[in-house]
């Protein structure tokens, strides 16, 4: 799971987020169901790691909006970001490490889905 999300997190810093999710998911999720990985885990895995792409220079698109909103540059925007990644970054490994909390109230409620 880190090794597709270091592969996702240098896409998503070419990629917007819709064509990488549609894209990449065709080709991981048959990989992820194979190895025993909750689908819902690996979702919310996957959107989180295409988010981390998606804010890390040197093309995160939010880094362009927040720069036309704000009046700052991409460079200022960036060094503000930086600081906001590490709690997505703890939260990823959070969610590799200990992924039963992800679906702990689902599985509470309707039973385990496996």
């Amino acid at each position: 799971m880190l090794l597709i999300g270091v592969f996702y997190i240098i896409v998503g810093m070419w990629l917007e987020s819709i064509p990488q999710i549609i894209i990449f998911t065709a080709v991981f999720f048959p990989l992820v169901t194979s190895l025993g990985i909750d689908p819902v885990v690996f979702g919310v895995f996957t959107v989180m790691t295409c988010e981390i792409g998606f804010l890390t220079p040197p093309i995160g698109v939010n880094l362009f909006v927040a720069s036309r909103i704000s009046n700052d540059t991409i460079e200022q925007i960036s060094i503000g970001v930086l600081p906001l990644l590490i709690p997505y970054v703890l939260m990823i490994l959070l969610l590799v490490f200990f992924s039963g909390w992800v679906t702990f109230l689902p599985d509470l409620v309707l039973g385990p889905m496996r």
